[in-house]
């Protein structure tokens, strides 16, 4: 059964992807990062922390499965970001794509982080 809830948000969370990605892709058009990438990717890594400081996949595997594995997987766009990134240097921007890749990696690092403590018990 547990499947079910991994489909039911990863559709959700597929579908939220495209809807905030499209959307910031449009408005920052003009910024050499993708930003719709960007901004998907480190929210779904602060989400990540929030819900994982909290929930146990053991404990509840069908929350688990909704949450982490079906919307944030869904919703998380790292292949997009490695193709973004193949993208960047095909065209010639080096420096753009490391900043680009900076930012990916280690903002995700921070707003997982960030997410984590926000979210932990006391």
């Amino acid at each position: 059964m547990t499947w079910l809830f991994v489909g039911l948000g990863g559709a959700a969370g597929a579908m939220a992807r495209h809807t905030l990605g499209s959307a910031l892709g449009r408005r920052f058009a003009e910024v050499p990062v993708p930003m719709g990438t960007l901004a998907v990717n480190l929210l779904g890594c602060l989400l990540v922390g929030l819900v994982a400081a909290r929930l146990a996949p053991s404990t509840h595997p069908r929350a688990w499965g909704l949450l982490v594995t079906g919307f944030l997987g869904g919703f998380t766009t790292f292949s997009a970001f490695g193709l973004e990134h193949v993208h960047l240097l095909q065209r010639g921007l080096p420096a753009i794509a490391m900043l680009h890749a900076a930012l990916h990696v280690l903002g995700g690092f921070a707003a997982a982080w960030t997410g984590f403590l926000i979210a932990r018990p006391r």
